[in-house]
């Protein structure tokens, strides 16, 4: 009778808790964990997103661990969702005909996602293979491409650095993709023109980066409307050249002040590498933009100088006959590292600047100021005019010049914005502005966000010889060296852009706690001693213990 009630009852506790979900986290890093906006994300779903991954087959130790994280990721994602989450590995090398996978190839290539060259030591030889660490993502007949790494910077990558930014990063891109998907229209992003920026081939790189991440972009002259659309998520101002009027301004104040985002790539001085191409010097002025006072309202100052950092790209001295001399340090193309841990910059490569200057933030009441990229411990800062010259290259300033630490040239602004306008503008003005866009003036921002650069080729892609995009964050000079401007531009996109707060989600630390190798090969002995050793002790003790019990129990004496 105890064993029925027993038995019912196990069955009336297994009825009750099938409609309860809970799990618990036991990683020291939460690794399993999943954020609140992307359990609102999740839950929001409607429909099925199916997620086609590449990453399979016969993959380095460091990517199964890799392909693992997926799974994992997945299945927790699948939980929340009400199993509206699904997914399937494929390998397309598994095909038989040599042409089919080389098509399959191609079209995977073609739909965004980027596959891999690695290396590895396998019985003493080196061997090379390729790997498509990426996924499709379909969601109600639209889809993207999702890539887990970034693009390989050299066959000889330290995997396991490699593969721990990208599970720290897996539920960003995955919860990114999925609420791209979501949305009822496609974010919109437009690039200022009329004031000198940079031309559309020189920033193309970028849009294509922008569409592919289902961004609309598109471009707005200043000078030739009225304002901003209000359906415009974010603009882009990338390196002008030319002052901007007073009517510009108060477009882009008053969209800042209707809640309009901001990515600012301006320059304080005019320098171009182009200028010593034909002579050995130039002399770099400020650049007149008309922006100063209203970038101060704001909360900075775009300083008028050029920094100088130790840490910098080589330029390449050339001979009389165009061949390489020889590379020396440009400290003119300082290459900076995040300046805090803000989840914009946080598992971000360093990026690549030319002729940037510094940056100082002014205390305004209810803004936040969050440095996003510095220099180095080793800079310095000269003010203007600034005389350009390569002879600096073989001849470096003085080391106690580089006195200076952390210079900012990337900041990020945060909360309330007062306009630079309030009070200034006629009621006409006002009039036209109202009946155009249905807006009436603003004087103080609603919370708002906006992300300052104090080098407008941040953004700029070059071309080769031949007419080809060199992509962006690849030095010219050095193929081999790429740096993480496209990431560094993409989550200053995102983050401005963000409704869920997504963003959040890169700020987690995947931690692992690798064996100590000089501590092993110190105590080898020892351990393999205690491996042997234990055992064998254990069975020796168990058996006297055993033959002990057994003869008490028959002979009643020890």
């Amino acid at each position: 009778m105890r064993l029925v009630f027993l038995t019912v009852v196990l069955i009336v506790v297994n009825v009750l808790i099938q409609g309860v979900y809970w799990r618990i986290d036991l990683t020291g890093d939460k690794r399993f964990t999943i954020s609140r906006p992307s359990k609102d994300i999740l839950k929001k779903l409607n429909d099925k997103v199916y997620f086609r991954i590449f990453l399979t087959g016969d993959l380095p130790a460091e990517y199964r661990r890799l392909k693992v994280a997926i799974t994992d990721m997945l299945d927790e994602y699948a939980a929340y969702s009400g199993h509206r989450v699904l997914y399937e590995f494929y390998n397309p090398f598994d095909l038989d005909d040599e042409k089919a996978v080389k098509a399959e190839l191609k079209s995977i290539t073609e739909s965004g996602v980027i596959p891999r060259p690695i290396a590895r030591t396998e019985m003493g030889e080196l061997t090379r293979k390729v790997i498509i660490p990426g996924a499709i993502v379909s969601y109600k007949g639209r889809e993207i491409p999702l890539n887990f790494l970034p693009p390989a910077k050299a066959l000889t990558e330290n995997d396991v650095e490699v593969v721990n930014a990208a599970i720290s990063t897996l539920e960003y891109k995955m919860s990114s993709a999925i609420a791209r998907l979501m949305a009822a229209r496609r974010k919109k992003v437009l690039f200022t023109e009329g004031h000198g920026e940079l031309p559309r081939a020189q920033i193309a790189d970028m849009g294509i980066t922008l569409q592919e991440a289902q961004y609309d972009v598109s471009f707005i002259n200043l000078r030739e409307t009225v304002g901003i659309p209000p359906l415009t998520d974010l603009i882009i101002i990338a390196k002008p050249t030319q002052p901007f009027s007073e009517k510009d301004k108060f477009k882009i104040d008053q969209y800042i002040m209707h809640g309009g985002k901001v990515l600012w790539l301006i320059d304080g001085m005019k320098a171009n590498l182009d200028s010593l191409a034909d002579k050995e010097e130039f002399l770099a002025m400020d650049l007149p933009l008309n922006l100063d006072d209203q970038l101060f309202q704001y909360g900075v100052r775009i300083n008028k100088d050029l920094l100088l950092d130790k840490r910098c790209n080589p330029l390449p001295l050339f001979s009389q006959n165009g061949k390489i001399k020889n590379y020396y340090p440009w400290y003119f193309f300082p290459v900076v590292f995040p300046g805090s841990r803000h989840a914009v910059v946080k598992h971000l490569d360093p990026v690549m600047m030319r002729f940037a200057g510094t940056m100082d933030t002014i205390k305004v009441p209810e803004v936040k100021k969050t440095v996003l990229l510095a220099s180095s411990n080793e800079s310095t800062a000269w003010k203007t005019p600034v005389l350009v010259r390569l002879a600096l290259a073989r001849t470096p300033p003085l080391e106690e010049q580089f006195r200076s630490k952390h210079l900012p040239v990337a900041v990020l602004l945060e909360g309330r914005f007062r306009s630079l306008y309030e009070n200034r503008i006629p009621e006409k003005t006002l009039r036209i502005y109202r009946d155009s866009l249905g807006l009436d003036f603003k004087s103080r921002s609603a919370d708002n966000k906006m992300i300052i650069v104090s080098d407008g080729d941040v953004i700029r892609n070059e071309y080769t010889s031949k007419g080809k995009i060199i992509p962006l964050g690849q030095y010219r000079f050095n193929p081999k060296a790429y740096f993480g401007n496209r990431d560094f531009l993409m989550n200053c996109v995102d983050y401005l852009t963000d409704e869920f707060g997504l963003i959040e989600t890169r700020s987690k630390d995947f931690k692992v706690h690798p064996l100590n190798n000089e501590l092993l090969r110190k105590s080898t002995w020892r351990w393999q001693l205690i491996v042997l050793a234990v055992p064998l002790l254990s069975l020796l003790i168990f058996a006297f213990v055993y033959t002990l019990i057994r003869k008490k129990k028959y002979t009643g004496s020890l």
